[in-house]
């Protein structure tokens, strides 16, 4: 159980940051996990802590007032006899919750002396949920991971502190997952042979089948169920176009997702030898400047041809976007054996390539 649990727009998560950052100083827990019990979802998870914690702080703003699901979170609160509202900006709230004194933090900034504002919402926070503040003078609390409620019943990780765990797809396989960055992923390629709501993938083994393909279609490396287990399976980009392929609450990242993690990984020349698997293991030698320092742990899963015939197990491994260019055409990363460079390119729909998933 948190001590405090809080409610906001995704669109406001880094100001709400900010703010649950400063809560932390006052030596109080806010909701955050890094992983999902095995057996659990994110409702479940969510639900459990906004039942639970002490106290329920919600931050309005336009995108707020707006969103069914920080209202649903607030009225939970309210009904508890637990809220504390904020402001982060002048808006006008929801009806119900206009009989709430509402503090107004909109003028305050992190890293400077508390606001006016922000000094009565502390102590409303510590009214509501009998806790008790950092004594004046004491150092504050250095803050550490947080992951936040968002609107939709999303999440967001503290980019300062790196976390691992593990998630399971509809078919029960189990992925470990790492943060990279304020990013979560899964350490291991995508093994479903379903999508998230229960539909069989079709399995496509024909070349030529697989060539004149126009809908979703999956495979391993050869035909070879063998191949499963370390490289997971390959996919053609009309399964990613379904929206459905990872487990709910995670996603196929898009062009920009992927640009975001090698930028923190400081840029396309050097970003794939900190992905990499270490070692010649699955990849061939030389494997270049692989350090794995990530964590991402990328292997070299090859790929399938339009036209159905695979190449190049241990030298490459492509993943797809769920960005396309153009009509049946799509971009993919990849990376090689002999470099530390991760590679943007784009292909035919048809091709078949490795998928990892991003949480949402």
């Amino acid at each position: 159980m948190s001590d405090i649990f809080i409610a906001y727009s995704s669109e406001d998560r880094s100001r709400a940051l900010e703010v649950a950052s400063r809560l932390m100083q006052e030596d109080w827990s806010v909701f955050w996990d890094t992983t999902i019990p095995v057996g659990s979802t994110w409702d479940e998870l969510l639900e459990k802590e906004l039942n639970t914690a002490k106290v329920v702080v919600v931050l309005w703003s336009n995108y707020s007032v707006a969103s069914k699901w920080v209202r649903a979170e607030a009225a939970t609160g309210a009904n508890r006899e637990i809220l504390v509202p904020a402001f982060l900006e002048r808006v006008t709230i929801p009806f119900l919750f206009q009989p709430i004194q509402t503090a107004d933090i909109s003028n305050w900034k992190t890293g400077e002396s508390d606001t006016e504002g922000m000094r009565s919402f502390i102590e409303a926070i510590a009214r509501v949920g009998n806790l008790k503040t950092m004594p004046k003078g004491k150092p504050k609390r250095k803050s550490t991971s947080i992951l936040l409620n968002m609107s939709g019943g999303k999440s967001f990780n503290n980019p300062l502190l790196e976390s691992s765990g593990r998630v399971k797809d509809i078919d029960g396989n189990e992925y470990n997952i790492v943060k990279i960055g304020n990013q979560v992923w899964m350490a291991e390629n995508l093994k479903t042979t379903k999508y998230n709501d229960g539909t069989a993938i079709p399995f496509v083994v024909d070349d030529k089948l697989w060539l004149n393909l126009n809908t979703s279609g999956y495979c391993w490396y050869k035909n070879d169920f063998n191949n499963k287990s370390i490289y997971g399976a390959l996919y053609n980009w009309h399964a990613v176009n379904t929206g459905k392929l990872c487990p709910k609450y995670w996603h196929v990242p898009t062009d920009e997702e992927w640009t975001a993690l090698i930028k923190y990984l400081g840029g396309d020349s050097i970003a794939g030898g900190k992905l990499k698997e270490k070692g010649t293991i699955h990849w061939l030698a030389p494997n270049t400047g692989a350090t794995n320092e990530s964590g991402f742990t990328a292997l070299p899963g090859g790929y399938r041809y339009a036209s159905g015939s695979f190449s190049s197990i241990g030298y490459i491994g492509c993943w797809w976007s769920a960005t396309e260019l153009e009509v049946r055409i799509a971009w993919y990363r990849s990376i090689g054996h002999n470099g530390s460079n991760m590679g943007r390119f784009y292909h035919k729909e048809n091709y078949g390539y490795s998928i990892r998933c991003i949480k949402d």
